[in-house]
């Protein structure tokens, strides 16, 4: 073994490295057992987000960790002793940082353990959702690189728990942000993964460049001065502004549509329902929520005879034929709305900005849930007007219809 890695595997087991791995693995225990995914159906990329959610706590205790070890390094004068050795005080600590990184991500290793076992998923995963784990350990190491240079200049004793209770507010309330903070911040506490969507492979990666630009720039303050300090600073702010150009003209949104599978679950004859393998146990509930609907509104409006998840046939998430089924399979009313956001999708949902245009489209759903299933599902106090709706004739009612799909893009 190479004096390196023995040094190392000293410090991971040394009094002060296993005191950090119990607190990292603590922090991962708690946060991944206190928080309750919500339901997304099979998602890979579910399992891993809640995974990158829980180092929301998990990487300021490994900044500050770090912050602790560097500062005792210092403190106890055995950087000095190492500054005149050939490895230099750099080349000292190095175990140290290595040792919290390393327990740290042995903590992400729980997360992603709890978040595997809570979610739900099936078959292996592909790219996308992996690049939450590279994104999740580059965000590691930017918090260790911060605690390796603040603990280098900084004397106070209280530096590394107030490091890690910034790092932590910034980036809990970065994770509610949007636009330019959405983009910098490597946790979404938003996003819902369903099964068609995947992380957006173009903002995960200009964050991960963000983050190694970052945790470069940071080494530059532990490195000793010289070439190797000038051209780490100078690649690290090279990096860091094609990154931010990169982010600049990507969407913020994290999540973007699946690609179609190869094969996607289809079921139907008179009206055909295609889903994503992993949701063909859904088929079923779909396929019968969708004909009952179709064959009652056919007579007022176009109704679609194909309908798929999107990313099948195409990558929108809404629009007539679009179909989102729920993500468990075990409510019929839950089947029954989504069919009839399938046939009925807002017509124009980035244009609806008042009261009244959301009404109006509010109006056609109750009469879309009428017709097909009776009018028990009426609000009570609009009972009589829709009974005046309903006993109107086929044109009559394919005219109201119309009249208020138009009224919700006015």
């Amino acid at each position: 073994m190479s004096p390196g890695l023995r040094a190392l595997r000293t410090e991971l087991v040394s009094r002060a490295g296993l005191l950090v791995g119990l607190l990292s693995v603590t922090v991962a225990l708690t946060t991944g057992l206190m928080r309750m995914p919500p339901p997304t159906g099979p998602s890979w990329s579910a399992t891993f987000n809640e995974a990158l959610l829980g180092l929301v706590g998990l990487a300021p205790v490994c900044a500050g960790a770090v912050a602790w070890l560097v500062q005792d390094y210092q403190r106890r004068g055995i950087a000095a002793l190492a500054g005149s050795s050939p490895r230099g005080a750099v080349g000292g600590a190095l175990p140290r940082v290595g040792a919290a990184l390393l327990w740290a991500l042995a903590g992400y290793l729980v997360l992603l353990l709890i978040s595997a076992v809570r979610t739900t998923h099936r078959g292996l995963p592909d790219g996308p959702p992996l690049l939450l784990v590279l994104l999740a350990t580059a965000f590691l190491a930017v918090g260790a690189a911060l605690g390796w240079a603040v603990g280098a200049v900084a004397t106070v004793r209280a530096a590394p728990p107030l490091l890690g209770v910034a790092l932590f507010v910034g980036v809990y309330a970065g994770s509610y942000g949007d636009d330019w903070v959405g983009r910098l911040t490597p946790v979404d506490r938003m996003a819902v993964y369903r099964s068609f969507l995947q992380p957006h492979v173009r903002l995960v990666l200009a964050q991960v460049a963000v983050l190694a630009a970052v945790a470069a720039l940071a080494l530059c303050v532990p490195l000793a001065g010289g070439l190797a300090r000038r051209w780490t600073g100078l690649s690290a702010a090279v990096v860091l502004t094609g990154a931010v150009l990169v982010l600049s003209k990507t969407d913020p949104d994290p999540t973007e549509i699946r690609a179609a599978p190869r094969q996607p679950a289809c079921a139907g004859s008179g009206v055909v329902v295609c889903l994503r393998p992993e949701n063909a146990d859904l088929l079923a509930p779909s396929s019968t929520a969708l004909s009952a609907a179709a064959a009652a509104l056919a007579p007022y409006l176009p109704v679609p005879m194909r309908f798929s998840e999107p990313g099948i046939d195409r990558r929108v998430d809404h629009g007539p034929g679009v179909y989102v089924p729920p993500p468990e399979p075990g409510d019929p009313l839950a089947f029954e709305a989504a069919a009839l956001a399938a046939i009925l999708p807002p017509p124009c949902p980035r244009r609806v900005a008042d009261a009244s245009a959301t009404m109006a489209y509010g109006d056609v759903l109750i009469w879309a849930d009428a017709t097909v299933n009776g009018p028990a599902g009426i609000p009570a106090y609009e009972r009589q007007r829709f009974a005046r709706i309903l006993a109107q004739n086929v044109p009559g009612q394919r005219e109201w219809v119309q009249r208020h799909l138009t009224a919700a893009c006015s």
